[in-house]
């Protein structure tokens, strides 16, 4: 019989009336009540032959009645008859309603905030009713695991069932829970080539402010929980997602950290100020190689090759602008040896964050926001074509989807052949790529407005820019490189510095946006031709093939 009354038990008992009662010493006399009258139920069911089906249900039904007979005789010194027959001890039904609605409702609460190892445990114990060994075989864990599970499960529970006392002796809900609840982060995410292929399963509020939350130190389900004011049962698969990814890694059991590169946003606009004004007169400089270069860039076999210098001034600033990126950042990589070229993963981010009470203070900006995007498609004609808008963003308009599956055949027929003979579906296509600006009419047929080419050619004009950049690169490697390790290595957790070499400093080595600013800023003095209507132009598009 005394089997039953563990310290466990015991303990739980104070508790429970200490967050009834509240004061210390009424708390202690309730508890005591209740363990005697317990134990004077337990014999008298033993002196009768009586059996108790579920002890604990049975237990803290008792708990309860006798909580309401201590609060009727100290408020009120009376206490009805009817009440005490609750003590003695029948066949008790564990599905019995035990607790009161709003202890329910904790209940649930609490439940609702550990993680699924844990709930998952609670669940096949108590509510299931299974022996620790079943609830092995039932998960395909050690028993000694269930053992664990189920201690940390109940102190978990019970720490959350007993609210934690401010200076008040009372917890608001607004203190349990954290600031990104109410209050969440920015966070800004810059990703490569693959990356839009997470990018809808990374984007949403939740996912950003567990980043955030996880991109210090280690946290467990429950701090993640409490921190965004989201029960773990809502968050658990994201998570799994994330570590499958390896957007997150469990640097120990439990505890989560986010394993890509995350920096305070003031930090970051502080270093570009500093690398624009590195990169200052790399348009110029740029402009001067290409001009050196531009016999040579001519002379391939390529449709566009005799376009006008302004119009392919677009594509040469950003391939030789490409090129210097490379060369910079293989050279970079050179000098650290000991840091693997790759991480395993498909794609590459980094975030910048500003958290909820945070006036960022930006400098001027002198760079372009920019961005680009390539498709590839296949005809009877052509294993593989590849559409590439290599400025994908404002101030041209979407182009993403001019050149499609339907219209592509045609576009590459036309370049061969302007004047063909069109159907009235191809009429229509036709149409409309000349109402975008990637067709022209002019000397009875239709041409396309942008550079054709095979990938063949296009290695060798990259191969022409890589001469006439290699000095540019040495230029301005130890410059960028010297920046970027005074102003961003010390932020960077040193479980990433391979993050830090292969693509934080990758973005830095990428000097497009900031020629870019300059040249458009300037087109007469950078050579570049404005197009009359940047909703209506293929300027800084081609198109690459393999037959």
């Amino acid at each position: 019989m005394e089997a039953y009354f563990t310290d466990e038990l015991i303990l739980n008992t104070y508790l429970y009336a200490k967050r009834r009662l509240g004061d210390g010493q009424d708390a202690e006399e309730l508890a005591q009540e209740i363990l005697c009258q317990a134990l004077a139920g337990l014999r008298a069911a033993e002196r009768s032959g009586r059996s108790i089906a579920a002890f604990h249900p049975w237990y803290w039904r008792l708990a309860g009645n006798q909580t309401n007979i201590f609060l009727r005789l100290k408020y009120n010194g009376a206490v009805s008859l009817d009440e005490v027959s609750e003590f003695l001890p029948s066949e008790c039904d564990p599905a019995e309603e035990l607790i009161s609605t709003e202890e329910k409702s904790e209940l649930n609460l609490a439940l609702s905030r550990l993680s699924r190892i844990h709930r998952e445990i609670l669940i096949c114990h108590y509510l299931r009713g299974l022996t620790e060994a079943e609830t092995a075989r039932l998960l395909e864990i050690p028993e000694g695991t269930v053992k664990r599970r189920l201690y940390d499960a109940k102190q978990k529970l019970r720490e959350d069932m007993i609210p934690r006392e401010n200076t008040k002796g009372r917890q608001t809900s607004m203190e349990a829970t954290g600031r990104s609840a109410f209050a969440p982060a920015e966070l800004n995410l810059q990703g490569s080539n693959n990356a839009p292929a997470y990018w809808m399963c990374v984007n949403d509020l939740m996912t950003k402010q567990i980043f955030v939350i996880c991109r210090q130190k280690p946290r467990t389900v429950r701090e993640i929980s409490e921190e965004i004011g989201v029960a773990p049962v809502y968050f658990e698969d994201k998570l799994e997602y994330l570590l499958t990814n390896r957007f997150l890694k469990e640097t120990s059991k439990g505890r989560y950290l986010t394993d890509f590169v995350i920096l305070p946003q003031q930090n970051y606009a502080d270093f570009q100020s500093e690398l624009a004004g590195l990169y200052a007169d790399a348009a110029a400089e740029l402009r001067d190689a290409i001009l050196s270069a531009e016999g040579d860039l001519r002379s391939f076999d390529y449709y566009g090759s005799d376009f006008p210098r302004g119009v392919l001034m677009w594509l040469w600033y950003y391939h030789a602008s490409d090129i210097l990126s490379r060369q910079m950042t293989d050279l970079y990589r050179e000098s650290k040896p000991e840091v693997p070229k790759d991480n395993g993963k498909d794609y590459r981010y980094m975030g910048t964050f500003v958290l909820p009470d945070e006036t960022i203070v930006y400098p001027e900006r002198r760079a372009i926001s920019w961005s680009n995007m390539h498709w590839n498609y296949r005809t009877a004609e052509y294993r593989q074509i590849t559409y590439a808008n290599l400025y994908e963003a404002e101030p041209f308009a979407d182009r993403d989807h001019i050149l499609n599956d339907q219209n592509i055949a045609l576009f590459m027929r036309l370049a061969a052949s302007p004047a063909s003979p069109l159907t009235q579906v191809e009429e229509t296509m036709a149409a409309e790529l000349l109402a975008a600006g990637f067709l022209e009419r002019r000397e009875g047929g239709l041409y396309p407005a942008l550079p054709i080419m095979s990938y063949k050619t296009k290695g060798r004009i990259e191969e022409r820019l890589a001469r006439a950049v290699e000095p540019l690169s040495r230029k301005y490697l130890p410059l960028v490189s010297a920046l970027g390790e005074r102003m961003l290595l010390p932020l960077i957790r040193e479980d990433l510095y391979e993050e830090f070499v292969n693509w934080v400093m990758l973005l830095s080595f990428w000097p497009y946006s900031y020629v870019m600013w300059q040249a458009m800023r300037a087109p007469d003095e950078f050579l570049l031709e404005p197009p009359e209507d940047y909703a209506r132009s293929a300027a800084s598009a081609e198109i690459y093939y393999i037959k």
